[in-house]
């Protein structure tokens, strides 16, 4: 069995929140951003230039999309999941078994249960935001983060799982900061399938109702840091 449908891509629905009948999860959506900025900046970087706040940011906003089933008629039967098998997260616009004979392939992609074609025979709409626009959502998005759970372990560490953070941005070197503290301590961190696992070791006690904030640079030219913070529970060193 053949469907057909337009389904709006990870890259638009991440710049504009708008885009799509299903939005991107929070963990989804400031991952894509963080690629987006990482990437300027690794340019930025090799050409040793300094990213204009102007430069526009453009994405598809639908792709023409043409599913074959791997297993045969029964792969669609009953309730048909498509996002699980397109990427996750991205809603379908329109969805129809008109095959369009005449569309030409462009490129073939396999999924687990489905073969997808994305169709060439028409130009997709672009989604078009500005560098400083991108950058401020995912500055904005990574402030607005709190943890899952803030646990002491045996005193000598204050774990937590932040689930919005993924592995590239949990790669970085984050550094951890208190109000009039010149030493607060430091931090690990593991990307695991939940999210981010971060386990901080104080310098020194802290009060329950301590906010201890978290940075790390992403980008050098312009310079972009991503900030979160978290409260923390009562440690005494």
């Amino acid at each position: 069995m053949v469907m057909r449908a337009h389904v709006y891509t990870p890259a638009a629905a991440a710049i504009a929140p708008d885009v799509g009948n299903s939005p991107l999860t929070s963990a989804e959506r400031l991952d894509i951003l963080f690629a987006i900025i990482a990437e300027l900046n690794n340019y930025s970087l090799d050409k040793n230039v300094t990213i204009d706040e102007n430069l526009q940011i453009s994405a598809w906003r639908k792709v023409n999309l043409l599913w074959a089933s791997n297993e045969g008629q029964s792969t669609f039967t009953g309730n048909i999941d498509i996002s699980a098998d397109a990427g996750g997260g991205l809603g379908v616009a329109s969805i129809t078994t008109d095959t369009n004979a005449g569309s030409s392939l462009a490129r073939r992609v396999r999924f687990k249960n489905v073969n997808t074609y994305v169709l060439g025979d028409d130009k997709a709409d672009e989604t078009t935001r500005s560098f400083k626009n991108v950058k401020d959502q995912l500055v904005d998005g990574f402030s607005r983060i709190r943890p899952e759970s803030v646990n002491v372990i045996n005193n000598k560490t204050i774990e937590m799982l932040v689930p919005d953070i993924r592995k590239k941005a949990c790669g970085k070197a984050w550094t951890p900061t208190i109000a009039s503290v010149v030493n607060p301590g430091f931090l690990i961190t593991k990307s695991t399938a939940k999210g981010c696992e971060i386990a901080f070791t104080p310098s020194a006690t802290i009060n329950a109702g301590t906010t201890v904030t978290l940075t790390t640079e992403l980008m050098k030219l312009p310079q972009v840091n991503l900030v979160f913070s978290f409260i923390s529970p009562q440690f005494t060193k």
